[in-house]
């Protein structure tokens, strides 16, 4: 039996456990030996994921550029409306088995992902806004957020 046979069934066995595996990047996933029946594994692969940074808080805040000054004023007006406590940054996964899928967001606390410019994820709790740095230049893409806020502000 060869070795990335071995690994795919490994990693089957942990996932119907429930175990979330993490592999490393310089090899390749045991993904590409996995039979074509294992239809299961390949709808896994096509729901969004997450890495999370540390923190807590029900809005969940990804984009490039989180860290730059110029995009600092923007971000921290915003987190001062949905309060500061209330946010926590992150990534989109490139792998779909790292992170944390989006079936389980909501019992990690996250209620909205507010995606500035990534990859525009097809989900109803993602919310696809510009990226930031045309959020910084541009008042109209500013007023485009604050409206698409509005309504998410207003249930709560």
């Amino acid at each position: 039996m060869s070795a990335a046979r071995t690994d795919a069934e490994r990693l089957r066995r942990l996932r119907a456990l429930g175990v979330e595996v993490w592999l490393r990047r310089d090899r390749p996933a045991p993904d590409a030996a996995l039979p074509a029946e294992d239809e299961s594994h390949r709808a896994a692969a096509d729901v969004p994921r997450i890495r999370l940074a540390p923190g807590r808080g029900r809005w969940l805040l990804l984009g490039e550029g989180t860290e730059r000054p110029d995009c600092r004023a923007l971000l921290d007006d915003l987190r001062g409306l949905l309060g500061a406590e209330a946010c926590r940054f992150g990534q989109w996964s490139d792998s779909p088995e790292s992170g944390v899928a989006a079936e389980d967001w909501a019992e990690r606390g996250i209620e909205w992902v507010l995606d500035f410019g990534g990859p525009g994820a097809a989900h109803p709790a993602v919310l696809n806004l510009p990226r930031l740095d045309e959020l910084t230049a541009s008042a109209e893409a500013r007023k485009r957020l604050w409206q698409a806020l509005r309504p998410l502000l207003e249930t709560d």
